[in-house]
């Protein structure tokens, strides 16, 4: 690396990164039926307090460095138009997890480059409401999780989202409607009340049930005394059916 890098660099469109795909937004402007956007980019960094601050931005340009010698070494850095990371350029409502951006403000200080590997992708949502005033300038700033990946929040490495804190919020719910209510059900229902039981009173109707039981129990004897009688024709009939099995004498050779 003594030797410093070339002069010439080499400029992308489009560059694929930790599970993303990245393009720079001047390359998003000059192509036309693009279903994504992917300029948006974000990067975790740590204050003189050792506070986590996020700076949000968009990709102007992804350049390419190479080093002279014979390692061939390479950098792809991000040339970035950032956003105000204060409370000017930055707001959130922390009990819903939202991050909105003033896309109107800029960093103050001359810092453009980040390495590539570095970053996390987001997508800025606009509102569509033209009619508040405080909404014109803002965009809720939405972290695309990579590619094929599910997102481990809690990491601070600059690939995810850091975890975020959880709050007790309290839910309304009523009790009961109020009022009152009634159901007619008409004259029907004194009809169906009416009905007669299902009580068996006629002497001949019980005459004909105290024979039944008797009548199914000699049938189901009779039945179960001409299966146990075919059942022994049969065996019967498989003895008389075996082959006669004959004596093997050794002398007989």
């Amino acid at each position: 690396m003594s030797y410093g890098f070339r002069a010439i660099v080499s400029t992308y469109g489009c560059y694929d990164v930790n599970g993303y795909r990245f393009r720079s937004e001047k390359y998003e402007r000059a192509k036309t039926g693009l279903t994504t956007k992917n300029s948006g980019v974000c990067v975790n960094s740590v204050g003189e307090g050792n506070e986590l601050i996020e700076y949000y931005g968009v990709i102007e340009d992804i350049i390419k460095i190479s080093w002279e010698g014979s390692m061939q070494l390479q950098l792809v850095l991000f040339d970035c138009r950032w956003f105000d990371p204060t409370s000017a350029g930055v707001r959130r409502t922390e009990n819903l997890g939202l991050v909105e951006i003033n896309h109107n403000s800029r960093f103050s200080n001359f810092d453009p480059f980040v390495m590539a590997c570095q970053v996390s992708q987001v997508y800025y949502l606009y509102y569509p409401c033209k009619t508040i005033p405080d909404l014109l300038e803002w965009s809720i700033a939405y972290r695309v999780p990579p590619r094929g990946c599910v997102p481990s929040y809690g990491t601070t490495d600059g690939t995810n989202p850091p975890e975020l804190p959880t709050y007790d919020v309290s839910f309304y719910q009523e009790d009961g409607l109020e009022g009152t209510f009634t159901i007619d059900l008409g004259d029907g229902l004194e009809n169906i009340m009416s009905c007669g039981s299902d009580e068996i009173t006629d002497p001949k109707e019980l005459e004909i049930l105290e024979k039944q039981p008797a009548q199914e129990y000699v049938v189901d004897e009779e039945s179960n005394e001409e299966d146990e009688e075919s059942d022994d024709e049969d065996e019967e009939s498989d003895e008389d059916d075996e082959p006669e099995v004959l004596a093997y004498d050794p002398n007989d050779f």
